[in-house]
């Protein structure tokens, strides 16, 4: 559910150009001595005019990312190191930069996506809405 609020506020913004599930493989070590291999959750592309780095994403719910962060260290060490090398940026997005007020006015005007409208109805809303600007 976390994952597909994120897909929603990245297809609500204007300034992602794509968004690319699981996009590599990092192999990393961890506590332990053991070798690993992680997944980020995402790559996000954006339109080159907002100058906007790439940023590579994991969506973890922050209870799950507080009890075990200092397993989960290692690999986003990682994540991080590896998004340096490229001129990417890495972030984890957990409730706090996902829901809220937005993620709810994103799910509200969403029902009126493919809505199907008269042209006579689409008018006189784009006449209101320009007689008021």
């Amino acid at each position: 559910m976390l994952e597909r609020d994120f897909l929603s506020r990245m297809d609500f913004r204007k300034d992602v150009l794509t968004v690319v599930s699981q996009p590599v493989q990092l192999d990393f070590v961890a506590r332990s001595g053991r070798s690993y291999t992680y997944t980020p959750d995402y790559l996000v592309h954006f339109h080159s005019h907002t100058h906007l780095r790439p940023m590579l994403v994991e969506v973890k719910p922050a209870e799950n990312w507080r009890e075990n962060w200092r397993d989960l260290l290692p690999k986003w060490k990682a994540a991080l190191r590896y998004a340096k090398e490229r001129g990417w940026r890495f972030h984890i997005y957990d409730e706090s930069r996902i829901r809220g007020q937005s993620l709810k006015n994103i799910q509200y005007l969403e029902r009126f996506k493919n809505a199907d409208y008269a042209d006579q109805d689409l008018d006189a809303i784009i006449r209101t809405v320009a007689f008021k600007a």
